[in-house]
């Protein structure tokens, strides 16, 4: 799965690229000029950095006062004083710094952040070229609005009649109470989001928020301020005072928290309370300071133990009445705080402050149908546009007339807004357009960012058409309208379920909007009120309660692969017990645990050239999780990783290892990481690998051996493919008399050169799941993949259609790691095509990269929808830390669920017990088919069900028997009572269950005789019954005089061997049986090539002397 490693840096590029907005692209023509005459090109004015070494220009006329928060950039803040603009600070690395009034900031990254760190000193005049700065604004403070600019009589101070005051945090929460007379506005991020009359909040004054400030007009002076919601308006010449919604401030210095209870990513901030877990989990890179009784109790930062010299994890343990404040070392917190904070410091933490937010950016596009459109939206390389005319970094709008949807591709992200303006959802792509008036959003880059944190459903949002402009506003009513939206969307929803028939908890949906409404109605009062005391619980409040009624609206299968790959980092049993227990009460079955990585194993081992991570200091992980598995009834499954290694083989045999075209004898990985991979055709390398495998499947019980890395290194432009080493080039050479080495991609081949390696990975493959299955012969073999099987051949050398069309993989999963639904369906599709009923089919999902939780419920909805076997999360700690959790255990996961097996009859019963049930609890009542036909099908199901209940194992004539059912079942729907989505509905099980069938018929197919035949010299015998692949067992009888008989056997199958009495047969070969009196047995073995086996057996009764009537 090295893909993962490169999305996770794909993740950390676009963590540290993320922003605010994108006002202006530069051009070469605006520069910065030095004192010293040194210049610099500005890449673009007022947006975020979106790529290396970019030079930002910020101003006033950013949406926000602050610049980008990129933690890899230097700053150089400019001010006017008296006609010249000159540097008054210069920062390094500190993150998002003070735009001032009247100058501005050049905020640079890799190269730029060089030619600040050479060029710019306090003091030094700066000159910019080729663009118009804002107007200085001098003399005391000032409105700058839409209008014009206007004096500020008092700040902070009492409010005289007929004047213009502005109120700061300095002042209080609130304003005081005023007359009919005035209009007050709250203002955050330089734009009016509500207007606050006399008649809502005259007698209880308006609250002042922490991000903004509030301007009052009273009398006369509130016509000539003549503001609108929504306009733009700075206040110049003032202190304003900004704190972040949630905060944490000591030493005098309010510290933003980013998040609470989640993942600490780069610059960032996170709360961890007490529901979060015992201790944070975070790395060795940040402080932590824990915090009981508003005092801090323990500081910890980066520090390294000097017995090992390893850096040692912040990792604090959260106090059961208090929490920790935990900063990642690149925030500039952390340069402020590290080293400065005292045990018994007094803290004041702020989480429940009403939020006011506002952000402007600009649009690229409006409805893009040609290239003239949209330049920015056209491939030039393919003279083709980019799905949906999405160019990189840009934001389209689209309203019905450019169609029914978007088009785009996953690469981004989009929100719905209604005919009202009102954001109705957030996330995914390809959307569909609302009709009547409504429009999506499609952001990509720096402006998905921007959707992702500024378009929250239930804000508001208009749209500038002559500006290109896009504004959104969230206020504390922001709750209230998504509340709405949220309920009205449940209760459509339901009746919608209800209409297909969907089996989801009815009552339980109805419970939650009753009591969603009345925490709504609660929360309206109190919002009217003016009240602020304890509002922000109720708001929450009423947000998980219309939360939870749209997740448990999903259906939850109780036949599906629920897994999720995990790394264990436990030492001791406690910790093991701990976490299965919480992956369980998540609904998850199965864990695919990493067993085999870095060329360390996670048990106790005495094999050369590997040991046990040191890791787990001599604890056997994998042992504990497979006993902990068994008791809380969970899979464990061994995730091992080929040739993918590091630790003692890498040490011990570099000749071992692959070598690239240029002769390097790793993979170059993310931050420069060095990648090992053994080299697959050497013969040492095959053996120490299979002598892995061959230890952990004779040692523990797992579920399944899970293949992964089962291939090359990606070939990218084949400049640098792996490949090279002297072993390799030599084999191919000789069976095609040229060193591959001088080949390139065209040349004659080539083509045999790719396919090559390719078989090297494929007779890998087959002799990994020979040698298991010969220890195990019933062990699952599955494995993880890149779905793209055309390409994937040739660059990686991974040609899966191989393994599956010789039937070596029980259980496919294609790692579909995109954010939206449309790639998961479609790999889906594509692995099901290709598997056929040669394998089970489950979606790989990420919940590592933070997708919006919308997003991977949908996925993996769709995923059950589309006929998958389930879905698999990767991985352990983003479920977790991204919380997805939460919404799985009371929607997709709610129920709890058994994996499909081809094997046990369990599953299957299963099926047809829940088809049942929903005849008797939803099909029926709901009056989606009649009473007689509902029993008709009843009786059916039950006799299938009945039958499976005999044998726990599955049978040849067993599953014979249910498929005809099956087939009969499917026969009846055609009923008039029934209706079209019953039928539907009904179907889709039928043909789980058929699948689950059809895979056990291919299993055994493999172990099955082709032509069985019995003969005497040129006559052929009669055998009973007559002879058929899915019967094993035969007699035949032979007069007196008959001592011998030919036996004549043969497989379709070229892999599978016969074998009589250990000895091999070839197809058709003559097996001469001699005969005694009586009964003589003979037991035909057939052997598939992954190590499963079936007899058939012949009894021949020779007849005595005394016995005439046998063939003769």
């Amino acid at each position: 799965m090295r893909l993962k490693n490169t999305l996770s840096f794909i993740l950390c590029f676009a963590l540290i690229f993320s922003g605010t907005t994108l006002t202006v692209l530069a051009d070469e023509a605006i520069t910065a000029k030095a004192a010293n005459g040194n210049t610099i090109s500005i890449t673009a004015v007022n947006r975020a950095i979106g790529a290396s070494d970019e030079m930002i220009l910020f101003t006033r006329e950013n949406s926000s006062k602050l610049t980008d928060s990129n933690p890899y950039a230097a700053a150089a803040v400019v001010d006017y004083h008296e006609g010249t603009y000159s540097v008054t600070d210069v920062t390094y690395r500190e993150g998002a710094v003070q735009i001032p009034t009247n100058g501005f900031v050049l905020f640079g990254h890799g190269s730029s952040e060089q030619w600040i760190k050479d060029n710019m000193s306090p003091g030094d005049p700066v000159e910019i070229v080729g663009y118009t700065l804002p107007a200085p604004v001098v003399g005391g403070p000032k409105l700058i609005t839409e209008q014009g600019t206007i004096p500020i009589d008092v700040v902070d101070q009492d409010q005289p009649a007929n004047t213009i005051a502005l109120y700061t945090r300095h002042f209080g929460e609130m304003t005081r109470p005023f007359s009919e007379d005035t209009v007050q506005y709250i203002i955050t991020n330089d734009v009016s989001v509500v207007e606050s009359t006399y008649g809502v909040h005259g007698q209880s004054g308006t609250y002042i928020p922490a991000n903004g400030y509030v301007i009052s007009a009273s009398g006369n002076a509130a016509s000539s301020l003549n503001l609108e919601v929504g306009q733009s308006v700075q206040a110049i010449n003032v202190d304003i005072p900004i704190l972040p919604s949630k905060y944490l401030k000591v030493n005098g210095i309010a510290v933003g928290i980013d998040k609470i209870n989640g993942p600490r990513g780069a610059g960032e901030v996170v709360l961890y309370q007490p529901t979060y877990g015992a201790t944070t989990n975070q790395n060795a890179w940040g402080m932590e300071l824990t915090v009981v009784g508003n005092k801090v109790t323990s500081v910890v930062a980066i520090a390294y133990d000097p017995n090992t010299g390893a850096y040692l994890d912040n990792n604090s343990s959260i106090p059961a009445d208090g929490y920790v404040l935990s900063i990642q070392s690149t925030s500039p917190f952390y340069n402020q705080l590290a080293g400065q904070v005292s045990i018994g410091a007094e803290v004041e933490l702020v989480t429940d402050s009403l939020i006011y937010q506002a952000a402007k950016t600009s649009f690229d596009a409006f409805n893009p149908k040609v290239k003239e459109d949209n330049p920015g939206g056209w491939d030039n390389v393919g003279n083709v546009p980019y799905p949906g005319f999405r160019g990189s970094d840009q934001l389209i709008v689209y309203d019905r007339n450019y169609g029914e949807e978007t088009g785009t591709n996953p690469w981004g992200n989009e929100v719905s807004v209604n005919a009202d303006g009102y954001v109705t959802n957030n996330g995914g792509n390809n959307s569909n357009i609302p009709e009547g008036g409504g429009y999506v959003l499609s952001g990509h880059g720096v402006k998905n960012t921007w959707l992702k944190n500024n378009a929250l459903v239930g804000a508001k949002l208009s749209l500038d058409f002559a500006k290109k402009e896009v504004l959104v506003i969230f206020t504390p009513e922001s709750y209230l309208d998504k509340a709405s939206i949220s309920i009205d969307s449940a209760e459509k929803a339901l009746q919608l379920s209800k209409n297909q028939f969907m089996d989801v908890p009815y009552a339980d949906i109805e419970q939650k909007i009753v009591e969603a409404k009345v925490v709504y109605e609660l929360a309206k009062q109190r919002l009217n009120e003016s009240g602020t005391n304890g509002l922000m619980d109720l708001l929450n409040d009423l947000d998980q309660k219309v939360t939870e009624a749209s997740y448990m609206n999903f259906e939850s299968p109780k036949v599906q692969t629920r897994g999720l790959w995990m790394r264990p980092k436990e030492k001791n049993v406690e910790q093991v017990r701990d976490h299965v227990k919480k992956i369980k009460e998540t609904g998850i079955n199965a864990i695919y645990l990493e067993t085999w990585w870095n060329g360390y194993t996670t048990w106790p081992t005495s094999l050369p050239d590997t040991e046990l991570n040191p890791l787990y200091e001599g604890f056997d992980v994998l042992g504990a999780f497979i006993e902990e598995g068994k008791k809380q009834g969970i899979e464990i499954h061994a995730w091992v990783e080929n040739f993918f290694v590091g630790g003692p083989v890498v040490v011990n045999h570099p000749d071992w290892l692959m070598k690239s075209r240029q002769g390097i004898d790793y993979e170059e990985g993310s931050h420069n990481a060095k990648w090992y991979w053994l080299n697959p055709a050497l013969p040492q390398a095959r053996d120490f690998v299979a002598s892995v495998y061959d230890e952990l499947v004779t040692k523990y019980d797992i579920a399944s051996l899970h293949l992964d890395y089962a291939r090359y290194p990606g070939s990218g432009d084949y400049t640098n493919d792996f490949g090279y080493d002297t072993y390799t080039r030599n084999l191919f050479s000789e069976k095609y008399g040229v060193d591959p080495l001088n080949l390139h991609p065209g040349d004659q081949y080539w083509d045999e050169w790719l396919q090559f390696r390719a078989d090297i990975i494929n007779t890998w493959v087959v002799r990994a799941v020979n040698e298991a299955h010969q220890i195990k012969p019933k062990l699952q073999i599955t494995a993880a993949v890149w779905p793209n099987y055309e390409e994937a051949p040739k660059s990686h050398a991974q040609e899966t259609k191989y393994w599956l069309d010789h039937n070596l993989i029980d259980h496919l999963f294609h790692m579909s790691y995109a954010p939206g639904s449309e790639l998961t369906v479609a790999d889906l599709r594509h692995s099901k095509e290709l598997a056929g009923d040669n394998a089970f089919v489950t979606s790989g999902l990420d919940t590592f990269q933070g997708n919006p939780t919308s997003a991977v419920v949908d996925q993996i909805n769709e995923a059950t929808k589309n006929d998958g076997a389930g879905a698999a999360l990767f991985e352990y700690e983003g479920l977790f830390n991204y919380k997805y959790d939460k919404v799985l255990k009371i929607g997709v996961f709610r129920n709890e669920a058994i994996l499909p097996q081809y094997d046990t009859t369990k599953p299957l019963a299963t099926v047809m017990e829940e088809m049942i049930r929903k005849i008797n609890e939803i099909y029926v009542p709901f009056q989606g088919m009649s009473r007689k036909d509902g029993e008709k099908l009843i009786r059916k199901l039950e006799s299938a069900v009945k039958e499976l209940h005999v044998n726990p194992n599955m049978t040849d004539e067993t599953a014979s028997d249910v498929k005809q059912k099956i087939d009969s079942i499917s026969k009846l729907p055609a009923s008039s009572s029934i209706i079209n989505e019953v039928k539907n509905r009904m179907k889709h099980d039928l043909d789980y269950g058929r699948k689950m069938i059809d895979i056990y018929f291919s299993k055994t197919a493999k172990t099955q005789l082709s032509k069985l035949t019995v003969s005497s010299g040129k006559k052929v015998m009669k055998v009973t019954p007559s002879f058929t692949p899915s019967t094993y067992d035969y007699k035949v009888k032979v007069g007196h005089s008959v001592t011998e008989l030919n036996i004549t056997a043969s497989t379709s199958n070229q892999n599978s061997v016969i074998s009589v009495g250990g000895k091999h047969i070839e197809n058709d070969a003559v097996i001469l049986v001699p005969l005694q009196v009586g009964s003589n047995l003979v037991t035909l073995q057939v052997m598939s090539e992954d190590g499963r086996m079936k007899n058939y057996t012949v009894t021949i009764q020779r007849a005595g002397n005394d016995k005439g009537n046998y063939e003769e």
